[in-house]
């Protein structure tokens, strides 16, 4: 019998749970040696409509995954908390 595959689903509570100093004792790894995850993710219609609004508003206009991803990235290492 062929083994199941889940993928991890994060909640937004879950992500809030990563603190700025969980993230300076861990070192910023190589490119190489962090591999890129996939996963889902749930948000409401009209958060998803703000974040398209964002990324085409910004100049050379970016996808949707990027901004999402640079904009947590950018949260987690300002240490700002993160508010639904």
């Amino acid at each position: 019998m062929a083994e199941k595959k889940f993928r991890n689903i994060v909640t937004a509570e879950q992500l809030q749970e990563v603190t700025a100093g969980q993230l300076k004792t861990q070192p910023e790894p190589e490119p190489e040696s962090d591999p890129v995850m996939s996963f889902t993710l749930r948000m409401r219609r009209s958060l998803v409509a703000k974040v398209d609004q964002a990324a085409a508003a910004r100049p050379g206009s970016v996808s949707r995954n990027t901004w999402i991803v640079e904009a947590v990235s950018k949260a987690l290492h300002s240490g700002s908390k993160v508010e639904p």
